[in-house]
């Protein structure tokens, strides 16, 4: 029966921008990037950035008003990355409208940790935000419920343009202040041996230049709720979502490195993929 209740929905225009696209449509984009005070990068999983890599990323932070939020599958860090994921389970839905809300998002990279809190913190948020999603293959993913552009392109490509395009500006750091102030009020809780307190203990005394491989949902989960003294890089088989394969993966590359190597895997991940340690002979490392 007819509703005097029923009301259309306003639908989203989504946008696309390729390489193929002509220079006025991406001068016109770098004039709106310009415009943002409050820009949030999530950072996604990614392999260990080359330094040509490195350094787009790193003039993108210098020119923008920008916070780069990362987990431990980002294989990027520095003085003003944040990991988000301790910080974003005890920073309330209130606090994070008042003082850490973004006006604009743009994603890179691949997976996050599952039940990432981001996610529930943006689509929460009563703010207009818009959403810019970085990946070469063009998908549409509107995670947040506030995808506005698709940018067509690798993540070297899109940050080497935009920090190229807008020389003259700089980051006021006001928007990366608020985040790191939040971040300094997280309390750090003595913690009884279990398996978070045993993940913990491995993640803060990792050695140097050694490589970590992850297994999936609540070990990726607890690792980054602890923060390295050491940066390794990370790897995690999160390809099908499932517990199956860390180990094999895992065994695949120690095969071909001689990085001091570790595992950190629960038990049912393991009895399935126990058999892949007897493929070779274990290496010292």
């Amino acid at each position: 029966p007819p509703s005097q209740d029923l009301k259309l929905i306003k639908l989203r225009k989504i946008s696309r921008v390729t390489l193929e696209d002509s220079q006025d449509i991406w001068e016109n984009v770098s004039k709106k990037l310009k415009s943002y005070k409050r820009i949030l990068v999530i950072y996604g999983q990614n392999h260990p950035l080359i330094d040509e890599e490195r350094e787009a990323v790193e003039s993108f932070q210098k020119r923008y008003n920008c916070v780069f939020i990362t987990d431990h599958l980002s294989n990027f860090r520095n003085d003003d990355t944040i990991l988000s994921f301790p910080l974003l389970l005890q920073c309330s839905q209130e606090t994070f409208n008042n003082l850490l809300y973004p006006d604009l998002v743009i994603t890179v990279g691949g997976r996050r940790v599952s039940n990432d809190p981001i996610l529930y913190k943006l689509r929460g948020c009563n703010k207009n935000i818009e959403h810019w999603r970085v990946a070469e293959d063009g998908l549409v993913a509107d995670p947040f419920r506030r995808l506005s552009v698709v940018f067509e392109c690798s993540q070297k490509t899109f940050f080497k343009f935009f920090q190229k395009n807008n020389e003259n500006l700089t980051n006021d750091r006001i928007y990366l202040k608020a985040w790191q102030s939040e971040l300094r009020k997280i309390k750090e809780s003595s913690l009884p041996y279990s398996q978070k307190y045993a993940i913990g203990q491995m993640i803060s005394n990792m050695p140097k230049d050694a490589l970590l491989h992850l297994a999936h949902s609540n070990t990726k989960r607890l690792a980054n709720m602890f923060a390295f003294c050491n940066h390794p890089e990370v790897f995690c088989n999160a390809g099908t979502n499932g517990i199956d394969g860390s180990a094999s993966t895992f065994m695949g590359h120690v095969a071909v490195t001689d990085q001091p190597a570790f595992l950190m895997i629960g038990d049912l991940s393991f009895f399935y993929d126990m058999n892949s340690i007897f493929n070779k002979e274990i290496k010292p490392n």
